[in-house]
């Protein structure tokens, strides 16, 4: 019953954190071809740009979240 209770507590603030991320990634993702076309750059060099993001995610995510199980999160949250 206690897990159950703290489950109910933790998750709203899990997932003000986790829309919080995505909305801040959501709001520049439609602005940066803008910004980068008036730079010069081409549709392939943003399409890299964004795979690197999705790439680069995948990858460190998993690792990124093991380290914190070991290491505590309060330092990779501060990063």
């Amino acid at each position: 019953m206690l897990q159950l209770h703290m489950i109910k507590k933790v998750f709203p603030i899990l997932a003000v954190s986790i829309f919080s991320a995505m909305l801040g990634v959501g709001l520049v993702s439609p602005i940066l071809p803008l910004y980068a076309s008036d730079m010069g750059a081409t549709g392939t060099q943003l399409g890299i740009i964004f795979a690197g993001y999705g790439i680069s995610n995948s990858i460190l995510t998993p690792i990124m979240g093991r380290l914190s199980d070991r290491r505590g999160r309060k330092l990779f949250l501060c990063i």
